[in-house]
């Protein structure tokens, strides 16, 4: 009996001794998960931050188009005011409906640059029906101009939104996989836990039994495996 006591807690005492480095690994690991989970929760909460500006620049670009849109619609509407103006005086000054501007150098014909390109093609006028046609063509040219801003102002919007929210998503899968890392981790330190207790009970009945046969048959209580000293320590640290 006392044999075969020996024997079964040594095979113990060897299954602890094997697991020993198997824990210590597996409690770096998920101490090095809980520092992963909590960078992760960080960034998480500075891209919630971040998507929250972006909402609140996206609401105050909304406002600055309308804004723009009334001043333009109210520019018009002064060109329209001038233009009328100007060809009532213009009218009413030359006799006539024609207000003639010297010839310009035909060299200029090839403007150098595009300030001289806006005034070769849409300030100089011969007459007013020119005039007209030219206010028409700054109107086109204003709104061309405002559309494009627009698009531009809304795609670099919908760009940066679009980057944003891919790195959140990205963000908030790597925290469900360490959600799950975690849990498995949890889940795997139970049953560790459930194996040391129910060793130590092993330990603690085997133990007894001997103890309690040891009088009876030997005389003495020498012989019984133990834990070496250093092993004990270390696997108390570990398992705590």
């Amino acid at each position: 009996e006392k044999e075969r006591l020996e024997m079964y807690l040594g095979r113990i005492l060897k299954d602890i001794e094997e697991k020993a480095p198997v824990l210590a690994a597996q409690k770096r690991e998920y101490q090095r998960v809980l520092q992963s989970y909590g960078h992760l929760s960080t960034r998480y909460e500075e891209a919630c931050r971040e998507l929250e500006e972006l909402r609140g620049d996206a609401a105050g670009g909304e406002d600055d188009r309308k804004r723009l849109a009334d001043e333009n619609e109210a520019l018009q509407q002064e060109i329209q005011d001038v233009s009328s103006q100007l060809r009532s005086m213009l009218q009413k000054e030359a006799g006539t409906d024609a207000a003639v501007i010297p010839d310009t150098n035909p060299a200029t014909a090839t403007a150098r640059n595009s300030d001289e390109a806006i005034t070769e093609h849409l300030v100089n006028f011969r007459s007013v029906e020119e005039l007209q046609k030219k206010n028409a063509q700054l109107l086109r040219v204003v709104r061309k101009l405002s559309r494009r801003a627009e698009e531009e102002d809304t795609m670099a919007l919908n760009e940066t939104r679009v980057e944003h929210q891919a790195a959140l998503k990205q963000a908030l899968k790597q925290l469900e996989e360490l959600k799950g890392a975690r849990v498995r981790q949890e889940e795997m330190m139970n049953v560790i836990m459930e194996q040391r207790d129910m060793y130590r009970v092993l330990l603690a009945q085997a133990d007894a039994r001997y103890a309690s046969a040891s009088p009876s048959k030997t005389g003495t209580g020498a012989g019984v495996p133990a834990l070496p000293p250093a092993l004990n320590e270390a696997l108390q640290t570990e398992l705590e």
